[in-house]
Formats: structure tokens, sequence, C-alpha cells
């Protein structure tokens, strides 16, 4: 409670960190759909429930801040409780973290297949993001089995999906997106609608 307005940022940056989750699922779903529509809605799926169980696991640290706040109905708790209690609600906020990489791991792994098929980006360059978003989401579910795991993977287990990242984030940034064969031009998608029509 020393730092409180620390730790309220904290949950602030998470807050914009989930926004902008939902901005990028929507960007990639977009992007993606003409590859494959109905795996591009399952990728944006499962990292639709990546962003709603960030948002919950954030919800745990209003309850710290609660838990903490020496409020006078919390008296009838004796001290060492109440930090049994916040330590409790800071560890929700950790297994929910790992619960929601399951899903980034699956989600993007989906995306990926499809950025693979697109040729919108190098092949070489989307397997990679297979290999590094599969590899998380194993580790993950691996250390819900085995508990101890998950401290022998960190950072080993991240380091793919850091350098996939980084690499496609230059890509696009200096590259952008080329024409692809999925890629409808607007004269075609008029005709494909007064064809239909």
């Amino acid at each position: 409670m020393a730092h409180e307005r620390l730790f309220r940022f904290g949950i602030f940056v998470d807050l914009l960190e989930m926004a902008s989750m939902v901005v990028l699922i929507a960007a990639l779903y977009t992007v993606l759909k003409p590859v494959s529509p109905n795996l591009a809605f399952l990728a944006a799926l499962w990292r639709m429930m990546e962003a709603v169980i960030c948002v919950v696991m954030t919800l745990s640290s209003f309850d710290v801040l609660r838990v903490l706040s020496g409020a006078e109905y919390l008296r009838v708790f004796e001290a060492d409780r109440l930090q049994a209690l916040a330590r409790m609600y800071l560890g929700a906020h950790g297994a929910g973290y790992n619960v929601a990489e399951v899903f980034l791991g699956l989600g993007s792994t989906v995306f990926n297949c499809l950025w693979f098929k697109s040729g919108y980006i190098p092949r070489i360059l989307a397997a990679w993001g297979v290999f590094a978003f599969l590899l998380v989401a194993a580790c993950t579910l691996t250390s819900v089995v085995f508990p101890d795991f998950q401290a022998k993977s960190f950072p080993s287990g991240y380091v793919p999906i850091t350098i996939f990242e980084l690499t496609m984030g230059f890509w696009l940034l200096l590259k952008g997106l080329p024409p692809s064969e999925f890629a409808e031009s607007p004269e075609t998608s008029v005709r494909t609608r007064a064809g239909a029509a």
C-alpha cells in the first residue's frame, strides 16, 4: 500500500494492453479472413478468450487493493490473514496469465498457419511463428500438470516468440503487406456483387 499509485498504474497499463489486444485481433482477423474465414474466426475466438481471461485476471488486482485498504469492515480479520488473502489474489493474477497464454499460443498458431498459406509474409517467418506459438502453448499446458516445468522452460521457451514478434514487427513496418492471391481488388469485389445480384 506504500506504492498504491504505482500498483494502480500497473492495472491501468494492463487494461490498455487488453484494449490494444482486441484491436490487434480484429486487424489479424480482417487481414487473414480471405485466406480461410473459418480458421480466422477460430483463431480470433481463441485470442479473444485470452483477452477476456486477462481482463478478469486484472480484476484480482483490485481485490488486492480492497483487502489491504484498511477499511472498517476488514478489522474482523487479523493483519496476517489479510496479507495472506492479498497474496492469494496476486497468485490468482499469475495463474490467470498462464491460462491466457494457452489461448495466446493456440490462436496465434492458427493465425500463423494462415500467414503461411497467404504468402503475405515470407513462409519461413510464418513457419517460425507456428513453431514459436505452439511452443508457448505446449510449455504452458505442461506447467499445468507439472508446475515446476514453468521455471525450467522460462525464458528459453519464450525466446522463439520474442524473435518472431520482433522480426514480424520490423517486416510489416518496412515491407507492409504485398498483394496476395487471396486479396480481392475493389473492381473484382464490385463485379462479384453485381453478378450475385
